[in-house]
């Protein structure tokens, strides 16, 4: 069972001011599976729920209590580093609407995730439990719209099946690991996976591959005094998932029934691959052309790339658009949340799936990505066994 945060209130108007922050949360993780409507640009209705979380933390970060300082120091530094070589790329286009745009994501994408951990470490149980049932609801409505869509993948509604493939897959991962709920999670842990399947995305899978690999070798290792013993044992079971699954897939990507409902053909697999390679090569050669980056939004804006509008890979972006420093500030990046997230939590879990993700996929900016990470450090911290794991380290892995 999870345990509550004791704090007091001084006065009637702190309450109101606590659940009306509560009730923004609550609704910003309700609304994550809609887009529209558009406000302008890319801000959508749900952002206005994300900005008001955002400069409620700033307050709190102003007046010293936010519950987030920590990883807000430690976000200082590849915050910097990639804020500092997308300004550097801006030199050579100057400040057009798009690279301003993307320095704004950039920017909104911490913020989203320092206010979101911040106002969830501030909330009870039932407060985090009403954030999930949010994510249900959003998500048992998002499938729906999935199901209802008559287009290859859901292409009628979204354009981009990856984006909502994105999400169904991360939200999996939480509704299977959360401690509530009982038979009802699992219920819309099938409706999530019936979404998922009719975005037809091998990026989700391989998110979801990741996370179950995680999760089982660290259990597996936490509960054997033999780690030789442990790691042979992994290593076999890895060879005999990774033969059934090749037969299962090969199987699958063959029949054409399959083929026709999903998406998910061996013809795409193939075509989106070939594709990509050529795409990271072109990425390349435009960061070799231009080292320093060749302006935050380029790919995109000024069609940089022969075939295709982004690179489809996080790194290689960051090269071409942003330069070598920004670069190297999204691999601290990465090292940062790998840090402050617990060894065996589904935290650290999603970390691991978001990298592997992202040498396929640009991710980053992804609104539901960062609030998710929140939800699942602040379950992963009221844990009692992770808690157990971060005090007693050693004691931990004996069986």
């Amino acid at each position: 069972m999870l345990t509550a945060p004791s704090f007091e209130l001084n006065s009637t108007d702190e309450r109101t001011r606590l659940t009306i922050v509560h009730v923004v949360t609550v609704a910003a993780y309700g609304l994550l599976g809609f887009s529209k409507p558009y406000l302008v640009s890319n801000i959508a209705f749900v952002d206005l729920f994300i900005a008001s979380m955002a400069m409620v933390y700033l307050v709190h970060l102003a007046d010293g209590s936010s519950r987030s300082r920590r990883e807000t120091n430690d976000f200082v530094l590849p915050t910097c580093l990639i804020l500092a070589g997308a300004l550097i790329a801006t030199t050579r286009l100057g400040l057009k609407f798009y690279v301003v745009e993307d320095l704004v994501r950039d920017v909104a994408a911490f913020l989203t995730f320092l206010a979101a951990l911040d106002l969830l470490r501030r909330s009870s149980d039932r407060v985090v439990r009403a954030a999930i049932v949010a994510m249900m609801f959003s998500v048992g409505l998002l499938t729906l719209t999935l199901l209802a869509d008559g287009a290859l993948r859901g292409r009628g509604t979204f354009p981009n099946p990856n984006i909502p493939a994105h999400m169904l897959a991360f939200a999996l991962v939480i509704f299977v690991t959360m401690p509530w709920f009982g038979k009802v999670r699992w219920l819309i842990v099938g409706v999530t996976m019936m979404g998922l399947y009719r975005t037809g995305s091998f990026g989700s899978a391989l998110q979801i591959i990741t996370v179950t690999s995680y999760l089982v070798t660290v259990r597996l290792l936490d509960h054997t005094r033999h780690r030789e013993k442990a790691r042979v044992a992994w290593f076999g079971s890895i060879v005999v998932v990774g033969l059934y699954a090749a037969f299962a897939v090969q199987s699958f990507l063959n029949n054409a029934a399959s083929r026709d409902a999903s998406g998910l053909s061996a013809a795409r697999l193939d075509r989106s691959g070939s594709t990509r390679f050529l795409v990271w090569e072109n990425a390349l050669d435009n960061f070799f052309a231009h080292p320093l980056g060749a302006g935050p939004g380029s790919s995109r804006a000024l069609d940089t790339l022969k075939y295709a509008t982004e690179p489809h890979n996080e790194p290689l972006a960051y090269l071409s658009e942003r330069g070598i420093i920004a670069f190297i500030g999204l691999i601290t990046l990465w090292v940062v949340l790998f840090r402050m997230t617990r060894r065996g939590g589904t935290a650290r879990a999603m970390v691991l799936a978001y990298v592997v993700a992202s040498f396929f996929r640009e991710t980053l900016h992804y609104r539901h990505w960062w609030l998710f990470l929140a939800l699942a450090i602040v379950l992963d911290e009221r844990s009692p066994a992770l808690a157990a794991r971060a005090l007693h380290p050693t004691a931990a892995r004996q069986p």
